[in-house]
Formats: C-alpha cells, structure tokens, sequence
C-alpha cells in the first residue's frame, strides 16, 4: 500500500470514529453517494451504511476516491 492510500485510510479511519454522515462520497467511475455513515475500515475495504435505509455497501479502498463536501 502506497504512502497516499495509507494516509487515506487513516483519514477514513479518523471520519468512521466521528460517526457522523459524510455528505458526498465519490467513487472512480463517476459514482456518487450521498450521507453515507464509515461503519468499518478494513485493510482494503470500507464498509459505508445508509443511515435512512439501514443498508450496507462494500467498496474497495481503492475505488473510492474522495469524501467530504465537494
């Protein structure tokens, strides 16, 4: 793992602890969600829940590439 994806992850890390919703996540390949809450971060997946439909999805690291507001 990259020096890039380390920090990453810690920075997903950091925002999974708030457990506040994150209100735009992008992934490569132009996919977009919206007020997903970090459940877990693995070694190479983050696991984002659906606060309003209780769901789950599991993304590899590597395929998310920002959240935040923008």
């Amino acid at each position: 793992m990259g020096v890039f994806r380390s920090t990453f992850r810690q920075q997903l890390i950091s925002i999974s602890e708030s457990g506040q919703p994150i209100p735009v996540v992008r992934l490569v390949g132009g996919e977009t969600f919206r007020n997903l809450v970090i459940n877990n971060v693995g070694i190479d997946v983050v696991a984002f829940e659906d606060p309003d439909t209780d769901g789950t999805m599991y993304v590899p690291i590597g395929l998310v590439l920002s959240v935040g507001i923008f």
